[in-house]
């Protein structure tokens, strides 16, 4: 026990003095962690690219010095985790194939070149990264798959495995009494933006107007919308939502004219609203708290007059932008799926959740044996 605490000691000491040197050392030079009983070091050199690509990808604005810190400390963690992966895979006589990484590289290169805007040169800017980070993604990426494919070649499943999975998550398989229904969303960044809100409900509606006419699926819309709207655009690029009411919490609405009055009721009883205000202010509350009941009271006499499959014809404006409704199914009776009609999908869910578990485990595992120590998570740095 003492030894272990001796032990402790002296990493910690170590961390701090990895910290004076990050500090104090010309920048190629800082370190930024130790592992391997502290007898190994990683540099900042060394991680700039992955910690410039987690703060751009991960930062939003207003973010407090601390939860930058963190967002650093995850991309060092990253870099350490698949350092001690090669290193074990080189154990055991695996290395990646030198062939199969200028191939995957080309591939994931050509990909960017193509969707991101601005391409290749332009991405690279975008995350502040150098010429060699891409190569060294698709090197981390070749690790996981090795780990996943081997810990997927020992996972052994079974019907009674499978049956015990599915009651340990019951309520994935439960199909409550009601309207089942799934929204697409044409999202939008800001719904307070008038001409944001504006081009999206337009092109929300043209997408209506198409799968009405036979021109595009739901599912080639959802995918369109996912491509345009993304991350790097400062979308949170989540556009489906699947949801369900129970009928008997629906007020009944056989005509427009009673959606009609429901919204001039809304529209006076927060009439104090405004979008325009500061978040943290009443009148921005009230603004959400409006947008909520008409979205809600909409959603409701759109479920009452579709047909099952059917696409309602309006969008119907959100908290996420403006959304294309579907009735997916209208349940009269709760009940559960049975276990054939799901096997398939709890199979792979199945073998997902194991992978995952089992490879955060190992990689425990493996942090735990190598003592790393992140310099982010010992002391703040700026």
């Amino acid at each position: 026990m003492m030894r272990k605490f001796l032990k402790a000691v002296c990493l910690l000491l170590s961390a701090v003095i990895c910290l004076g040197m990050f500090t104090s050392c010309g920048k190629g030079k800082n370190i930024v962690a130790i592992y391997d009983g502290g007898n190994k070091f990683v540099y900042r050199s060394d991680v700039e690219d992955i910690i410039n690509y987690y703060v751009t990808a991960y930062s939003r604005e207003g973010m407090s010095t601390s939860e930058k810190n963190a967002i650093r400390a995850n991309a060092v963690d990253a870099f350490v985790q698949y350092l001690l992966i090669e290193e074990d895979l080189k154990e055991d006589g695996f290395e990646i194939d030198k062939k199969t990484l200028n191939e995957r590289y080309k591939i994931e290169k050509a990909n960017i070149e193509e969707k991101f805007d601005g391409g290749y040169k332009a991405w690279r800017k975008f995350y502040n990264v150098s010429r060699s980070f891409l190569k060294e993604e698709v090197r981390r990426t070749l690790l996981n798959e090795k780990c996943y494919e081997d810990i997927k070649s020992g996972i052994t499943i079974t019907d009674e495995v499978l049956k015990e999975y599915m009651n340990d998550h019951a309520l994935d398989y439960f199909n409550p009494s009601g309207y089942h229904f799934t929204m697409v969303f044409r999202e939008v960044k800001n719904i307070s933006d008038e001409n944001e809100c504006a081009a999206a409900k337009a092109e929300a509606q043209e997408y209506i107007r198409k799968i009405h006419a036979g021109e595009m699926t739901l599912d080639q819309v959802k995918t369109e919308l996912l491509g345009k709207y993304t991350r790097e655009d400062g979308y949170l690029n989540i556009v489906v939502f699947d949801d369900f009411i129970a009928g008997q919490s629906m007020p009944k609405l056989d005509t427009k004219e009673q959606l009609d009055d429901m919204l001039k009721k809304y529209d006076e009883d927060y009439k104090d609203r405004d979008s325009k205000a500061a978040p943290s202010s009443k009148e921005y509350e009230r603004y959400l708290e409006y947008v909520g009941k008409c979205t809600e009271i909409e959603t409701y006499y759109a479920l009452q007059h579709l047909e099952v499959n059917q696409i309602y014809e309006n969008a119907i404006f959100g908290f996420n932008g403006y959304g294309i409704l579907v009735l997916d199914s209208v349940e009269k009776e709760s009940s559960f799926d049975s276990f054939e009609d799901v096997k398939a999908e709890l199979e792979e869910r199945y073998i997902k959740d194991k992978t995952e578990t089992s490879f955060n485990d190992y990689v425990n595992e493996l942090y735990t044996e190598s003592s790393v120590m992140n310099v982010y998570k010992v002391v703040p740095v700026k």
